[in-house]
């Protein structure tokens, strides 16, 4: 079984939406977002998911990524019946 993969902006700056360095995941379950301190030398990549909200912060921007790919793809196998 395949999962269709979180779909990614690329690296977007502040902006009116949002006030922080960012990338938006699209999905069929809902969106992503991404957000850090660009400025910072070490900032932390916090990750959000809709309708969920904060789901937790990540290292690097792939660490990130990976959380958000991680609860969308443990979304989906809760919605799965693998008993029969």
């Amino acid at each position: 079984m395949n999962i269709k993969p979180i779909k990614w902006t690329d690296e977007q700056q502040p902006n009116d939406e949002c006030a922080y360095t960012h990338v938006k995941g699209t999905s069929p379950l809902g969106d992503f977002l991404i957000t850090w301190k660009g400025w910072k030398e070490w900032p932390s990549y916090d990750v959000e998911g809709s309708p969920w909200g904060w789901l937790d912060s990540g290292s690097d921007l792939q660490d990130a990524k990976n959380i958000a790919k991680k609860e969308y793809e443990s979304r989906i196998l809760d919605c799965l019946d693998l008993a029969t």
